[in-house]
């Protein structure tokens, strides 16, 4: 899926809806989030964010095998890193200053998991 928009109050819950339509057919998934040249993700849609993983935790937990998110300002970075210090996700997460770093690490995850990735 590729979402080449800033988020805004009709795209980004629609985007939420579509990403667990996606998992829901996979016994187990991995995602990479890149975010582009996105410098700003107002608290609003953190919140969608957060209230749509606490919703559909119990359908994707054990599936949804890990995440990878690609962030260019490191500030940001390191922000999203704390929070993931604070408030471990359910899922294995890494954060990444390269796309290329990113999909690299995913694929070796999935690797380990045993599915055949070409």
């Amino acid at each position: 899926m590729t979402v080449v928009a800033p988020p805004n109050d009709e795209n980004y819950p629609a985007y939420l809806e579509a990403l667990g339509e996606a998992f829901r057919g996979l016994d187990r998934f991995a995602m990479v989030f890149d975010t582009g040249g996105l410098s700003r993700f107002p608290a609003r849609y953190r919140e969608l964010q957060t209230r749509w993983l606490d919703r559909t935790r119990p359908e994707f937990e054990g599936r949804w095998m890990t995440s990878a998110f690609v962030i260019r300002e490191r500030v940001i970075r390191g922000v999203l890193r704390t929070m993931f210090w604070v408030s471990k996700p359910y899922y294995d997460a890494r954060v990444f200053a390269h796309s290329a770093e990113a999909f690299a690490w995913t694929l070796e995850r999935m690797k380990e998991w045993g599915p055949t990735v070409e």
